[in-house]
This record gives C-alpha cells, structure tokens and sequence, in this order.
C-alpha cells in the first residue's frame, strides 16, 4: 500500500510539472494556438487537475490513520514548522529571482516586500498549495477523532453530506442559481482529506472496476465539455474544471484508488518513482523558476513550429533540472529537514 502511495505521489508531482507548463503557455501564448491547439491544452489541463487532491488524500491517508501520532502537539512542533520555513525560505528565494529578472534595484523595501507577499498570498501563485497544507494540518486532529469514532455508516453519511453541499449543489451556479440549504465549509479539500483515508482504509466499499469505470466516464467527459466549452464559448460551465467539480472529483478518487490499489509492480520503475517521490515537494517548489524562466523570459512558444517538440523538452528539461536542483539543496542540512 506504501509503495502505491509513493508511485501515486510521484505520478502528481510529474502531472503539476506539465500542468503548470501548459497553463503558463496557455496564458502567455493562447492568442497563437489555433482553436484546437488550445482546446487539445486546455484539454490536458482539466485532466491534471488530480494531481492536488491526490496529494490531500495522500495526507489524509497517511496521518489519519489512528496508528500514527498527530495530536497537536506534533502538528506544532514537526509538521508545520517545516512549511513555514518553506514558504519563507522559497519565498525569498522567488523575491530575489523576480528582482533579477525584472532588473530591479536591490533594496530593503524591494526584500521585505516579502513579507506582504507572504502575509497576504500574493507571491507566486503555486505557494498557495503551503497555505493550504498548513490549514490542512490544522484539522487533522480533529478529523481524526472523527474517523476512529464514527462507525462506517456515519462516516459515509458525513462524506455524502459534504459531497452533496460542496460538489453537487454549487451546480446550480451554472444556471445562476443557488440552494437555500447550505453548509458552511468554506473548501472542498478537507473532503478529500477523508476520501483519502476512507479510500486507502477500505472504508469504502468501491470495487476496483467501478472506479476503473469512473476514472474513464470522468476522463471522456472532461474531454467533451473542454472542447465544447471552448468552440462556443460556454464559460458558465468552467465549474466543471475546478477541484471542487462532480467530474474532477470522481477522476481524482478514482485514479487515487487505483494507484492506492495496485498490485503491478516493475523494479526499475518502481525505484524511479521512489527516487522522484524523494523530491517530490522540492521539485514542487522548485520547478516553477525553471517554468517563468524558458516561458516568460526565454519566450519558448509551444504554439509555433515544432511545438509539440518543444513542449517536451521543456516538461522532462524543467523535472529532471529540478530534481537535480532539489538534490543538490537536499545536501544542506537546514534545507534537507524540509525537502
């Protein structure tokens, strides 16, 4: 079961590398692409969007489980302390990389803009995901008390509830309309939280076929209403596309299932996600540099000639540079206790 949840968070970390290049081409060069090389984007896009929740229910798995230790005491003391020295630390690293490339004057004021940055989300955007994390860490005591206590049908009525409310009901936004009913959770991510132990705990009583199933209708469909979305302008469906939509939902717990799951094994391949899966939160925060530097500074089109060659060499240049960067920051003892 570790050995899937570790191919399964090296698969994510690999599926947010070419997310994060494809919607930076998409906005930086969209007005190149012809109608069906932006939908064929766009397209990949949606399809990646579980790779984030993948890493919220890898979470859930792994520190709901009532075996491992994670009162309070140790969220406070281990796990976030390592996520706000993250965030300061590639904060300051991502301040200082945009007043070199902006050819800014370096100054005091321009340093400490970090902490506005900082304080009010406003640096790069993928740092949301340790904003998110932190918030996450600390609710899983209280999580946990729930899932050991609750009996498996409580524990379904609650996930139905929160699935009901938070993917079903915000449908109605299509149509502009709204439920008079509402619960309020403000974010999606704590259900995936549970599904992530419900799942990996076998609380759910899913057969492997069935998610197989899901993870195809959910793949089909996200495709369809891509295109669909994109030939004539139906932006009131783009709900659909975000992590809290039905589909994106049915596809991130299917494929967390099937990965969760496995019993196919490969050696080699088996060592290479598990080599990758060591850097995974590294590469994470570190791969955007590469992604801001070959798309916005060296302006690398992936919409003109040769494109498709183009994009691959910078998905496999910008993961296999950021996991040697990774490496190389892993050897500092200060950094190796967060990477």
């Amino acid at each position: 079961m570790v050995k899937g949840i570790t191919g399964l968070r090296a698969l994510s970390c690999m599926a947010i590398v070419l997310l994060h290049i494809l919607y930076s081409s998409m906005l930086m060069f969209g007005a190149y692409a012809g109608t069906a090389a932006y939908s064929v984007s766009s397209a990949v896009v949606n399809n990646l969007m579980w790779a984030v929740p993948c890493f919220v229910m890898i979470t859930g798995a792994l520190l709901l489980d009532e075996r491992r230790q994670a009162g309070y005491d140790r969220i406070f003391k281990k796990y976030m302390p390592r996520i706000i020295f993250a965030l300061v630390i590639f904060s300051f690293i991502f301040r200082f990389y945009d007043m070199v490339m902006n050819h800014e004057k370096i100054s005091a004021a321009g340093v400490f803009l970090v902490f506005k940055q900082m304080l009010t989300g406003s640096g790069w955007s993928h740092m949301w995901y340790l904003y998110l994390i932190l918030a996450i860490y600390l609710l899983i005591p209280i999580y946990k008390k729930i899932v050991v206590s609750c009996s498996d049908r409580e524990l379904h009525i609650l996930t139905f509830i929160l699935i009901l409310f938070l993917c079903i009901l915000p449908l109605l936004n299509i149509f502009k309309l709204s439920s008079a009913i509402y619960i309020d959770v403000q974010t999606v991510y704590p259900l995936y939280l549970l599904m992530g132990y419900e799942i990996f705990f076998d609380r759910v009583k899913i057969k492997k076929g069935v998610y197989l199933g899901a993870l195809i209708a959910s793949t089909v469909l996200l495709i369809a209403l891509t295109v669909i979305r994109n030939n004539y302008g139906l932006t009131y469906i783009d709900y659909l596309f975000k992590y809290s939509s039905p589909l994106v939902f049915v596809q991130a717990l299917s494929i967390f299932a099937l990965a969760a799951r496995s019993e196919n094994s490969v050696a080699w391949i088996d060592k290479l996600l598990a080599t990758l899966d060591n850097c995974s939160f590294g590469i994470y925060l570190v791969h955007m540099i590469f992604v801001r530097s070959l798309i916005r500074y060296e302006q690398i089109n992936i919409y003109t000639e040769y494109g498709i060659i183009k994009l691959i060499c910078m998905y496999l240049g910008t993961l296999v540079a950021s996991y040697l960067v990774v490496r190389a920051m892993k050897l500092i003892p200060v950094l190796k206790r967060v990477l």
